[in-house]
């Protein structure tokens, strides 16, 4: 088994590499010329004259949501994500869901990943695709979509808990209904997880098959819903309506739509203690108007809206009524749900949802100007900062709600935007400011410039100073050799020559 913290991050940034590609002949650009021209760059230094291939997470390409390349720039975002993409406002034609070979450079090895790529150049021919090869094995693609079938005590009854409450029940059960749908040879089937009170199944079935799942959630108190967070784009040709009484058994609710015999019913599940109903938008004035009669946020205006979108409108007066609102908006030709109505000590809130974006982002009213931001869920930020800030905020202790018993409170996490209204559509995310970032590289240049000029000049000098050493060290080493000449020369004593070699003598007794 291979550590996954030696594995390398999807992204190339602050100087730690990512993932590369490992086959550049998969792609091609939308004339059929080859890529072999683009590399991979970093995530973190992209700007309008970046070229190549980049691996972003899905937080970073809404960073670059406004980023318009004049040459061909390409980031590769992790799974498939089209849904994700376009709820940042950008084209369909910019997108392509297919798989690529990458590589690891800690692993050192060759995967394949499913991935989006999100063309960013300003110009449509320089789009990159997946290339077609002339020699391709076909494989049929089904696109899956991953959803859970579950149950739970607390949302069951307690026969339906009896018969179902078990893993062997709901893999029974799950079989029976994908049978029934002739999809058995078309869905995936995961390990039934059991804990107490709680079993559930994961699934993946065709997403065509959706809304047939969907219609048999809350029957016999076992629900089908989508592996969502909650800050995963809405679901297309869906409204999800929270209905007025929690403590409904969501069979109880599924057995009044059946009966009631109702048009675009998708199924009931419950979540945090609460019960809500699929809608297909077709049918929502009829639905609202089963669960929801004598709702005051309704009306003959509003009643068939869905609630697409969802914004923060400050400005009006503390005491200010639903239907004030509402027609107040209405005068400036912006038809809206209003959700919520929030009063604080002189001011109130209202918290409204649309179907479209209003036509500015400030209305004149007699009272003052109304100032209106989109509001954004986001994840919350686990920090030491952050907390104290939230618990210092006055906000939740001076406040108090006026909005029907009906609608739901609006989660923490749906916190207004702090950034600038924006013109136009408020669905566009506000991207970081492109000059500031090229200021800011240009100021980070210039300081590297500086510092290499300051490493070349110290360069320059420790070359000099390391002349100076050899010079005095020959010079020292010439000097040594002298003196050491000397000495010899005045250790030696003088040449002392050696006595001639004696003769010995020899007589003869006959001279």
């Amino acid at each position: 088994m291979r550590q996954t913290s030696n594995r390398s991050p999807w992204e190339t940034r602050n100087g730690r590499s990512g993932l590369s590609l490992a086959v550049l002949e998969e792609f091609q650009m939308a004339s059929g010329e080859p890529c072999s021209h683009l590399e991979v760059i970093s995530c973190d230094r992209l700007h309008q004259n970046s070229e190549g291939f980049s691996f972003a997470n899905i937080a970073t390409v809404k960073e670059l949501a406004s980023l318009r390349s004049h040459g061909a720039l390409v980031l590769i975002v992790k799974g498939y994500a089209r849904k994700k993409v376009q709820a940042l406002a950008f084209e369909p034609g910019r997108i392509v869901e297919c798989i690529i070979s990458v590589r690891d450079p800690l692993q050192t090895s060759y995967e394949s990943r499913a991935c989006t790529l999100v063309n960013m150049a300003s110009d449509s021919s320089l789009f990159v695709e997946k290339a077609e090869g002339e020699q391709e094995i076909q494989i049929d693609q089904n696109p899956k979509m991953t959803m859970f079938c579950e149950i739970r005590q607390t949302d069951a009854t307690e026969q339906d808990w009896r018969a179902y409450g078990s893993s062997h029940a709901i893999d029974t059960y799950v079989m029976e209904v994908i049978k029934s749908l002739e999809k058995d040879q078309q869905v995936v089937l995961h390990k039934t997880m059991e804990k107490p009170g709680y079993v559930a199944k994961k699934l993946q079935v065709p997403e065509e098959s959706r809304d047939d799942l969907y219609r048999l959630s809350g029957r016999s108190s076992v629900q089908f819903r989508p592996a969502r967070t909650a800050y995963d784009p809405a679901e297309d040709g869906i409204e999800i309506l929270r209905l007025p009484a929690p403590d409904l058994k969501i069979k109880d609710v599924f057995e009044q739509a059946s009966q009631g015999k109702l048009e675009g019913f998708l199924g009931v599940f419950a979540s945090q203690h609460s019960v809500y109903a699929r809608v297909h938008p077709q049918h929502l004035a009829k639905a609202r108007r089963f669960w929801m009669p004598g709702d005051t946020r309704f009306n003959e205006q509003n009643i068939h809206m869905q609630c697409k979108l969802h914004f923060r409108a400050q400005g009006f007066p503390a005491g200010i009524h639903i239907d004030q609102v509402h027609e107040a908006l209405r005068q400036a030709k912006w038809n809206v749900i209003v959700q919520r109505v929030l009063h604080m000590s002189d001011l109130a809130v209202a918290f409204v949802a649309s179907d479209s974006a209003p036509p500015s982002p400030r209305i004149l009213t007699s009272v003052a100007t109304l100032h209106i931001d989109e509001a954004v869920r986001r994840p919350r930020a686990i920090s030491q900062s952050t907390s104290t800030a939230q618990a210092s905020t006055p906000q939740s202790s001076q406040g108090s709600s006026s909005a029907s018993p009906a609608f739901p409170a609006v989660p923490r996490s749906f916190q207004p935007s702090k950034s600038q209204p924006v013109q136009g559509s408020l669905m566009t995310p506000i991207a970081a400011n492109i000059s500031s970032r090229v200021d800011s590289l240009e100021q980070q240049l210039a300081r590297v410039t500086n510092e290499l000029e300051t490493v070349k000049t110290e360069q320059k000098n420790t070359s000099a100073r390391l002349d100076d050493i050899a010079k005095s060290q020959d010079r020292g080493f010439s000097q040594l050799m002298n003196a050491i000449m000397e000495l010899k020369n005045e250790s030696s004593s003088p040449a002392i020559p050696s006595p001639p070699p004696k003769v010995q003598k020899l007589t003869g007794k006959g001279s």
